[in-house]
């Protein structure tokens, strides 16, 4: 018999309307190639038109849909905020990443 792990009532929340991990990589490898190109985001309520719209563009063709701006706009703050409280935990003493299995190691003092 065959069960599959459903996803958890926060990956249902994060990935709803079609959005999926594959795109979330496609938006920030598309963000990071725009802050290399000078398109910085300072504020996060103002976000860089430029790098916005073409990210936005980017990944609408990535995922051959088209998805309103303020999706994008949502997504990259709750991305912004998930990347905040991982960097926190990886910061406190104890905890590291393992790059090969990508998770969090805590030590036995954690």
């Amino acid at each position: 018999m065959v069960t599959s792990k459903k996803p958890s009532v926060q990956a249902k929340y994060f990935y709803r309307r079609g959005w999926t991990k594959e795109l979330d990589v496609a938006f920030i490898n598309v963000r990071a190639w725009q802050a290399e190109l000078g398109h910085k985001q300072m504020n996060p309520r103002r976000p860089n038109k430029i790098a916005s719209d073409y990210a936005c563009s980017a990944v609408d063709v990535y995922s051959e849909t088209s998805k309103p701006r303020d999706l994008y706009l949502r997504k990259l703050d709750i991305l912004r905020q998930r990347y905040t409280t991982f960097r926190r935990i990886l910061d406190e003493p104890g905890f590291s990443w393992n790059e090969a299995t990508n998770l969090v190691l805590a030590s036995k003092e954690s």
